[in-house]
């Protein structure tokens, strides 16, 4: 119908009594095929299914044999053209008296678009990232130029200061002139170690 073709839906059902797998148009569309242009089937299916995936939804299946909930995953799909799609499968099996598998009633949604937008993002994100980690590393390296650069200037400074210090020092006769130059001279000693 037009809303699946509007919503990129197609809908699906499985019968295994029958092996008859019957898609809506826009099912045959995600696929890349023209309605009713091929015959569905569960090998067509699961040999379109990227190989990296197809393991993930075997063992899904499995899952669904097993604990009757619904198939809900994410896959990749390969097309006749050679181009890559992202599909959403979501299905629920019906079992019959026995507890049996009978059908499948599902959709797929094609969400390439909004799968390659959220590649894009996450590489965007990436970038801001370095680019943040680069921005830290500029800062953390001009702080330690400039610490260096201080370190280097007031070390030099404050040396000069307790050289002239110790030579008034030496020239002065005054006794508590002398202590008060000791006293001014043992600070500065203090402050240039504490700036190392």
């Amino acid at each position: 119908t037009r809303a699946q073709q509007i919503a990129r839906v197609g809908s699906w059902e499985y019968d295994y009594h029958t092996k008859i797998l019957d898609c809506s148009d826009e099912t045959f569309r995600i696929f890349g095929f023209a309605p009713n242009s091929v015959v569905p089937s569960l090998d067509l299916f699961y040999n379109m299914v990227h190989a990296d995936d197809l393991v993930l939804l075997k063992e899904n299946i499995a899952g669904v044999i097993a604990s009757h909930i619904p198939l809900s995953i994410d896959l990749r799909i390969l097309l006749p053209s050679g181009e890559e799609r992202f599909v959403h499968e979501q299905a629920e099996m019906v079992f019959d008296a026995n507890g049996k598998a009978s059908k499948w009633l599902g959709t797929v949604h094609d969400i390439t678009l909004r799968k390659k937008t959220e590649e894009e993002l996450k590489q965007s994100l990436e970038k801001l990232q370095q680019l943040s980690k680069h921005i830290e590393q500029a800062r953390e390296n001009e702080r330690l130029n400039l610490a260096r650069e201080l370190h280097d200037d007031l070390g030099q400074a404050l040396t000069a200061v307790k050289i002239d210090l110790d030579i008034i020092k030496q020239q002065s006769t005054d006794e508590i002139l002398k202590v008060k130059l000791q006293n001014v001279k043992e600070l500065v000693g203090n402050t240039i170690r504490s700036v190392q």
